[in-house]
C-alpha cells in the first residue's frame, strides 16, 4: 500500500489497489456478483447511492477479497467517513447558537445604538 491510499477513504483504497493490480471493475463485478453501478458507488463513495449497511459491509468484504484488501480495514474505513459525514449532517442540521460572549456583545451594541438614537431625536427637538 503507498502512502497516498493510506490516507484515502474506504472507496478510493479499493479502487486504487484494485487499478495496482490491474483488475477491472467488470472482474470484480462477476466475482463478487456486486453491480456495476453498486461497485462504481462504493469507488466514489457516495454514500446516498449504497445499500443498507448490512448489505454494504458485505459487498466491502466481497470486494476486498478479490483485490487482496483487508476486509477489516475498509469496513473500519467506511465506519469512520459515515461517523465523520454524520456528525457533518447533524451540525448542518443543528441551528447556530450565540454564545453568552456574543449575546453580550449584540446587547451592548443595539444599547449604543439605542443611546445614540434617543440622543438624535432629543437635539432635533432642540
Amino acid at each position: 500500500m503507498t502512502s497516498d491510499t493510506a490516507a484515502t477513504g474506504f472507496g478510493r483504497y479499493l479502487q486504487a489497489l484494485r487499478l495496482e493490480k490491474g483488475i477491472t471493475l467488470e472482474k470484480v463485478s462477476e466475482e463478487t456478483r456486486i453491480g456495476l453501478g453498486t461497485l462504481k458507488s462504493i469507488e466514489q463513495e457516495v454514500l446516498d447511492e449504497l445499500p443498507a449497511d448490512v448489505f454494504l459491509k458485505g459487498f466491502l468484504r466481497s470486494y476486498s477479497k478479490v483485490v487482496g484488501a483487508d476486509g477489516n480495514e475498509v469496513i473500519r474505513r467506511y465506519e469512520s467517513q459515515l461517523e465523520v459525514s454524520r456528525k457533518i449532517a447533524h451540525f448542518e442540521q443543528e441551528p447556530q447558537r450565540l454564545s453568552s460572549g456574543s449575546l453580550w456583545k449584540l446587547a451592548a451594541a443595539l444599547l449604543v445604538l439605542a443611546l445614540v438614537m434617543l440622543f438624535s431625536i432629543y437635539a432635533i427637538k432642540l
